[in-house]
């Protein structure tokens, strides 16, 4: 019960946090709404597409990840959806800002490739089955080739990737992936095809290397296990467990998942309801800002039983 102890996590947020909760679930509602009203307005071509019903609705779901987990008291789980939430809405800026229709192209592309490479896996003698084989072999996992069904399924998924990969508007940018990846064992990232070799520079060539290096970095951090500091303290030679479910580090959480969120609803307002951005400003300003600058600071305590 130290440990995980949801009803305690869940009274606090309660108790303190309610306009952030507020917050997060009025811009959630917002956003899901602009999906459908901006890709409306659009001319419905792939930019607009990926742009609302990939990288936005990624983004709001992101953003009600966060309310559902912190309502629950889960905020070290909550980065993750904040860390997803940053990382779509520089690829949602990066197809907005120029040449949208191609770069939304090849994010298409990659991910119709990503998609046969998964496929090739599934039917025998290719070498990434025999890849997979292996790995499943040194985890004793039983093996998918064989199977009727599943090989069925991927002949119908390598079909339907090389009629789609066929188009004219398509082909070209298939082959730019085919000779960009020589020897390498994967396609590199859609973006890449532009000389960006990761997220880190994506951030900086969309000048949000800042919000990289502060949002991004923390989200991977607990991600990855990146520091035992999540988990636990070392105190006049005693170890203290940090509970499953806190709320520790929520100032910057909640105002970086609202940032993301707005910038980027902004940019598909600015694009494809223009007329609509002096609400989206007014909204900003007297119903959300307020929670995102101003939450209220967390401060725990240790002590020997564990952390209050």
């Amino acid at each position: 019960p130290t440990l995980l102890d949801p009803s305690e996590a869940r009274a606090q947020i309660a108790a303190n946090f309610g306009s952030q909760m507020a917050a997060l679930r009025d811009v959630a509602n917002y956003g899901s709404n602009l999906i459908v009203r901006a890709f409306v307005s659009s001319p419905r071509d792939m930019a607009a597409i990926v742009a609302c019903y990939v990288f936005l609705k990624q983004i709001v779901a992101m953003v009600d990840a966060v309310h559902v987990l912190l309502s629950e008291g889960a905020g070290y789980a909550s980065h993750l959806p904040a860390r997803s939430a940053f990382e779509a809405s520089l690829y949602l800026h990066y197809v907005i800002e120029n040449d949208s229709e191609r770069r939304a192209k090849r994010y298409y592309v990659a991910d119709i490739r990503e998609q046969k490479g998964w496929a090739r896996k599934l039917i025998a003698g290719t070498p990434e089955a025999e890849e997979l084989e292996e790995l499943r072999k040194s985890i004793d996992v039983e093996s998918f080739l064989g199977d009727p069904e599943s090989t069925s399924v991927a002949n119908s998924m390598l079909q339907d990737a090389a009629r789609v990969l066929g188009q004219p508007e398509l082909l070209a940018i298939d082959a730019e992936f085919d000779a960009i990846r020589r020897g390498r064992k994967r396609d590199v990232a859609w973006y890449a095809l532009d000389g960006i070799p990761n997220i880190r520079q994506l951030a900086k060539h969309l000048g949000r290397l800042a919000e990289y290096e502060t949002f991004y970095s923390r989200g991977s951090q607990a991600m990855h296990s990146g520091t035992y500091k999540d988990h636990v303290r070392f105190i006049d030679n005693q170890l203290h467990a940090i509970p499953i479910r806190h709320i520790m580090d929520f100032n910057h959480l909640i105002q970086s998942v609202l940032i993301v969120a707005v910038s980027s609803m902004r940019r598909v307002v600015e694009r494809y309801r223009s007329g609509e951005i002096n609400d989206l400003n007014r909204r900003y300003l007297t119903e959300w800002r307020e929670a995102m600058m101003h939450t209220p600071t967390v401060n725990y305590k240790f002590n020997a039983t564990g952390v209050i």
